[in-house]
């Protein structure tokens, strides 16, 4: 009996120090996970990735976006913030768009426009056309691909960029020379050398953003963010504060003012001195954000067509002054979509494509991601609260033939005229409504 009390004696023993070993083990683990952890964290944050060429693709230049940038981001002007800084949110950061400052003042935004697969598939087109293997040096193959005909040339044409994207899906010389005019990623004496002429092409055929910022820039009055430059395939973009959906909860008055903004850009979209029309053909909330000054623009400008109005009229095509209304056949019920016909944009001088796309998608309720639109719980005090329902609901689902003409004009006055009541006060300002 004796010997077997010894012996679990002994057992016990045996498994407290087995246990305490296991916990020490257990214990140093953990102690040189976290040391390993905290070097690499360490390691990123200290280091500047956006002076690896590698990183940014400046090693496949010129099919690349453009080099202006690249001094100044081996100067470490430019500086990766917040997540942008760890390599491995890269894996969830689909969108490739990052976040960072210039000499810690101006926040910006770098993005380089497509997913890694859509990169990778460009990459391997390029190889196929110049009669390579996918995966070769696309720097060298692209003057052997289909894109290279534009460096013999002294302008943008026609044969240049067919059906690349929604920016030049129906161009006229006239905007093709106003993208090759205005391009900004030349040589410091303006010269557009034969490396930009195929970084140019590059851009309009993996995502034309950068030339609509430039061709309709800030400094004109055209609501976008302000283009800052690019290096590699990484372009720099002046970061605008917060998304449009995040002031869905905003004071009635505040969203008035934004409404108004946002009726106003469809109106400039749709006409203006310039006579060149901007069709967006995807309107969310998320595709518009707001400056510190209250301010909205137009963050996403991937997917704009834009047409050339003076040379509609010029042609004068059999139909071209016949209004054109935007009717969303083939949309799910209750469901945020936006049709159109490519052609009828391309052809018609007069089209409410604007007017039903930022009304519907900025204001409507088939959005399933935000349920309800921005001018949503009209207060009850509002002069002519009702009639501006009613327009909103004709620029939606008109209840005649081309009703949305009629409607948009009298919706921009009321919003108008409900935000100088709202932000002046209110103070016997009600003798308008009457």
């Amino acid at each position: 009996m004796g010997n077997s009390v010894w012996k679990q004696y002994l057992w016990k023993a045996a498994f407290q120090l087995t246990k305490m070993q296991n916990q020490r083990s257990c214990l140093l683990i953990l102690i040189l996970l976290s040391v390993t952890l905290g070097f690499i964290l360490h390691s990123q944050m200290s280091q500047n990735f956006l002076e690896d060429e590698y990183f940014v693709d400046a090693v496949k230049c010129p099919a690349c976006y453009g080099t202006s940038a690249c001094q100044r981001f081996r100067r470490k002007e430019y500086q990766l913030h917040s997540y942008s800084q760890f390599r491995m949110f890269d894996l969830v950061n689909t969108k490739n768009v990052h976040h960072g400052a210039h000499m810690e003042v101006q926040s910006v935004v770098f993005k380089k426009l497509a997913s890694d697969e859509e990169l990778r598939q460009f990459d391997d087109d390029i190889c196929i056309q110049a009669n390579q293997r996918r995966g070769c040096d696309v720097s060298v193959a692209i003057f052997k691909s289909d894109l290279v005909d534009i460096i013999y040339s002294h302008m943008l044409e026609h044969n240049h960029v067919s059906d690349m994207s929604d920016l030049v899906r129906c161009p006229s010389q006239r905007l093709l020379d106003r993208i090759y005019d205005m391009y900004k990623e030349r040589q410091s004496d303006g010269f557009l050398s034969r490396h930009n002429k195929i970084q140019l092409i590059t851009t309009i055929a993996i995502n034309p953003e950068p030339l609509v910022l430039q061709i309709f820039p800030q400094s004109d009055g055209w609501p976008f963010p302000r283009y800052l430059g690019a290096c590699g395939r990484f372009i720099v973009e002046e970061k605008i504060d917060t998304p449009l959906y995040k002031f869905l909860e905003a004071s009635w008055a505040t969203r008035l003012s934004i409404a108004l903004q946002v009726l106003q850009i469809a109106e400039k979209f749709t006409d203006n001195d310039l006579g060149y029309a901007l069709y967006p053909t995807d309107i969310t909330l998320e595709n518009l954000a707001v400056t510190d000054k209250e301010e909205v623009m137009f963050i996403d400008a991937e997917n704009i067509l834009v047409v050339d109005r003076e040379q509609i009229r010029k042609d004068a095509a059999e139909g071209w002054d016949i209004k054109t209304e935007a009717i969303p056949d083939g949309c799910p019920a209750e469901q945020y979509c936006l049709a159109f016909s490519p052609q009828d944009l391309c052809t018609r001088y007069f089209t409410d494509h604007n007017y039903y796309a930022f009304i519907h998608g900025l204001f409507g309720k088939q959005n399933s991601n935000y349920p309800y639109g921005l001018l949503h719980s009209i207060p009850h005090d509002v002069p002519d609260g009702e009639k501006l329902q009613r327009l909103l609901e004709e620029c939606i689902n008109p209840s005649k033939p081309l009703g949305r003409f009629d409607a948009f004009p009298q919706l921009l006055k009321l919003v108008e005229k409900l935000n100088r009541y709202y932000q002046g006060g209110r103070p016997n300002q009600r003798k308008e409504f009457k």
